[in-house]
């Protein structure tokens, strides 16, 4: 009984984790900009539609990967490292240059701990 009750906790933990990915999913999808969770481990857990356009994002690369440049990277080592929002603005270079403002938000979930990147379009 005590490996009956240990699998089912476990299956209800499993459970929990899917909830609150699923949900973060749809809160990042609702972002109107482009928008990425990074978790702990510095990988791109989630990215809404115009993120995984802009950045061609697939899968779940490092955020290095997907970003070079240092303030961005910066700022999300930041907010993950003292637990506070940091704010900067960026200007991307492609086909026409994009000027973005930035909030890097630290996050904690059941799943672990990490960053809600969220860029406003001020082009």
């Amino acid at each position: 009984t005590a490996a009956l009750r240990e699998a089912t906790q476990e299956g209800e933990r499993s459970l929990r984790l899917e909830a609150a990915r699923t949900v973060r999913a749809a809160m990042i999808d609702a972002i109107p900009g482009p928008a990425m969770f990074i978790d702990a481990q510095g990988r791109v857990a989630a990215a809404n539609a115009p993120a995984r356009r802009h950045f061609r994002v697939t899968g779940d690369p490092p955020l290095s990967m997907v970003v070079r440049r240092a303030e961005l990277l910066n700022a999300v080592a930041a907010a993950q490292r003292e637990g506070q929002s940091q704010a900067f603005e960026i200007v991307l270079r492609d086909e026409t240059d994009l000027h973005y403002a930035c909030i890097a938000a630290p996050l904690k979930g059941p799943d672990g701990a990490g960053v809600l990147l969220s860029m406003t379009d001020l082009t």
